[in-house]
């Protein structure tokens, strides 16, 4: 039993080994092979998710990848690592960047590390990531989460607005257009503010303020 013990513990080693090397060449097939006899293994050993997360990822097992990706993160943030969960994080939304939830931990633990102008950055990313029409929710969502950051932002809430109304949520969007306006007084933007309003609910009283503005 000794030895068969010693055996796997030589293999173990020689795999994390090469399973290293062929990811510093960005084999990430090969890196799979020996990597996930490990993790069966060893199923909650955070280094070797670690380690198999952008293999997973850039062989389009997305939910696998970022379960992998939460784990390492995890595991390093309670070391008290937190730049190296930011940066597994931030692997994470370049591989996957359709999984709405790689971009929202990025930028929470920005935030958490009062690095608010990236934390900006990556939901403005996350938003531009999901601009086609089916992934409106998600959209809405990243600039909800940046207009936190930079309230009364007048490019942030005349781009919400918008979808929303495109979402059916007409009420809410003319709220902050009009939020926005008592805000931004000069003429110059409350002509922009006014045609978005129009563009919601086309309207006399609406076509009125636009030109009056």
């Amino acid at each position: 039993m000794g030895l068969f013990s010693r055996k796997m513990q030589y293999d173990r080693t020689k795999f994390l080994r090469r399973a290293q090397e062929e990811l510093s060449r960005s084999k990430y097939a090969r890196a799979l092979r020996l990597l996930r006899p490990l993790l069966s293994r060893e199923p909650n050993n955070p280094e070797i998710h670690e380690l198999i997360a952008a293999p997973l990822a850039e062989r389009g097992k997305c939910f696998d990848g970022w379960e992998s990706y939460k784990i390492g993160a995890h595991h390093l943030y309670k070391q008290g690592n937190k730049q190296a969960a930011l940066v597994l994080y931030i692997d994470a939304t370049h591989r996957l960047p359709l999984v709405f939830d790689t971009w929202i931990a990025r930028a929470e633990l920005q935030r958490e590390l009062v690095r608010k102008d990236e934390a900006i950055r990556t939901l403005l990313k996350g938003r531009e990531a999901f601009k086609k029409r089916r992934y409106r929710p998600q959209a809405i969502s990243f600039l909800r989460r940046a207009l936190e950051l930079i309230p009364n932002s007048p490019k942030l809430t005349l781009d919400l607005a918008d979808l929303l109304s495109r979402s059916g949520q007409a009420e809410e969007a003319l709220f902050l257009l009009d939020a926005l306006a008592r805000h931004n007084p000069s003429s110059v933007n409350l002509k922009v503010i006014h045609r978005a309003r129009w563009n919601v609910l086309p309207s006399i009283s609406n076509t009125w303020r636009w030109m009056r503005a």
